[in-house]
């Protein structure tokens, strides 16, 4: 089943949902919107479907399934989604922060690998390209959600998985550097 059909049946009609995991937050959306001010959290947003720019002052990110945005902090921006309709809606899920798990996974990744050097990014906001082992991550994470046992069972650890596909990915030290 691929991630588009599993949102589609989580979340069936236009909205946004938390579906009791904590921090997840999954929108589905049946029309575009013009750019709109919003103040975005430190968190992950992958889009399943659909396109959209986020705007930070004078700089656009465009984001759509192929990668997946990383917000290191609070902050104001614009965002204006561009591709999204009845036949195909605009799917995404967000996943905050969870400084605890952030930071124990670091403690806990140290002792298996010594980071590759990478320069320090002063990007509060960054687009990322997703591989494999962060969408499986988030398969197993949604295959959870309707399934209120599971979810709250395995939920965090699953959302910790998620976490850890970033921070050991080429990536991983956008997330890192937060």
């Amino acid at each position: 089943m691929s991630i588009a059909s599993m949102l589609m049946d989580i979340i069936p009609n236009d909205g946004m949902i938390e579906p009791g995991i904590p921090g997840l937050k999954i929108l589905r959306r049946s029309s575009p919107y013009s750019r709109l001010a919003l103040v975005a959290s430190p968190s992950v947003c992958f889009i399943v479907q659909g396109r959209k720019n986020v705007y930070l002052g004078d700089e656009a990110i465009t984001y759509n399934e192929e990668n997946y945005l990383i917000i290191s902090a609070q902050m104001p921006m614009e965002a204006e989604l561009i591709t999204a309709s009845v036949e195909e809606p605009y799917l995404s899920l967000s996943l905050k922060f969870d400084p605890g798990i952030l930071n124990k996974l670091l403690v806990d990744i140290e002792e298996f690998i010594t980071w590759p050097e990478h320069p320090d990014t002063d990007k509060i906001i960054t687009s990322c390209p997703a591989d494999d082992n962060v969408e499986q991550s988030v398969i197993r994470l949604l295959s959870v959600v309707n399934d209120p046992l599971r979810a709250k069972l395995l939920g965090k650890s699953l959302v910790r998985e998620v976490f850890l596909s970033i921070l050991i990915g080429k990536m991983g030290y956008v997330l890192r550097n937060c």
